[in-house]
Order: structure tokens, then sequence, then C-alpha cells
């Protein structure tokens, strides 16, 4: 048995807020909501206090905002679709941003050839879904 363990950095920072809104018209959610989420995803500024200095405002491109939980379910419904990655043999847990996945095979053989053509669909995965690392 194989078990691989993964972690997406910086997840709620680097959600994509199309793809978000994306599942959730796949989802079958139409109407004044989707257009609330958008509002919400939307024009997001930030600064930052030290002491009694406060940097200038970051506008935020990409991300969820934190602290309640709206972007807990927008950015779970956008992680979701990760699972669309496994063959039917493998299992998985997915918690947030951690994902495992097991894998059982009597042939080794067999197991490196099932293990090694997921990793090459996860490898596609955060480009095709909007997880892409942050850009300064």
């Amino acid at each position: 048995m194989v078990d691989m363990f993964f972690y997406l950095e910086k997840a709620y920072d680097t959600t994509w807020k199309y793809g978000i809104l994306k599942d959730l018209y796949n989802a079958g959610l139409r109407g004044n909501m989707p257009k609330l989420i958008s509002k919400c995803l939307t024009g997001r500024n930030f600064s930052v206090r030290v002491g009694n200095t406060l940097s200038y405002p970051y506008h935020q491109q990409e991300g969820v905002p934190q602290g309640n939980i709206l972007p807990v379910i927008l950015f779970s419904t956008n992680i979701d679709n990760i699972v669309k990655c496994l063959l039917n043999s493998i299992n998985c847990s997915l918690y947030v941003d951690d994902f495992l996945i097991r894998y059982q095979s009597k042939h080794m053989n067999s197991m490196e050839i099932i293990l090694q053509l997921f990793l090459y669909k996860l490898e596609n995965w955060p480009d095709e879904n909007g997880f892409n690392e942050q850009q300064e």
C-alpha cells in the first residue's frame, strides 16, 4: 500500500476567482447569488499595520478573503474537483488544502504505473483550476 500526501501552499491566497464562479455555475447556481459572490471576490484591497505604520493599500487580484464562513465554502467548492484526477482504484481524503491518496496492489509495477498516471494528471490540475503561484 502507498500513501501520498499533498499540501496546496497558499491555497486561499491563490484561489482563482473565475474558477470559483465557474464551479458555482456548473453546480447550477444562477440568479443574484453568483453576482453577490462575484462582488465579494472583486475590488478587495488591504493594508498592513506594523506598530503605528500603515502600508500602502494592496489590491488582491486572486484569492478568497478570510475571516468568515463564505470563503471556506467557496474554497471548498473550487478544490473539490481535485478528486476528478483520480482513477477509480485510488482512494483519497481531502481536508481543506491537505490531500491524501492511497493505493494498494499486490504488484509493485502496477502501483507505479497507476500512481504515475495520477501524478501526470495532478501536475496539470493547479493550472487548469486556477491554483497558480501568486504574481507580485
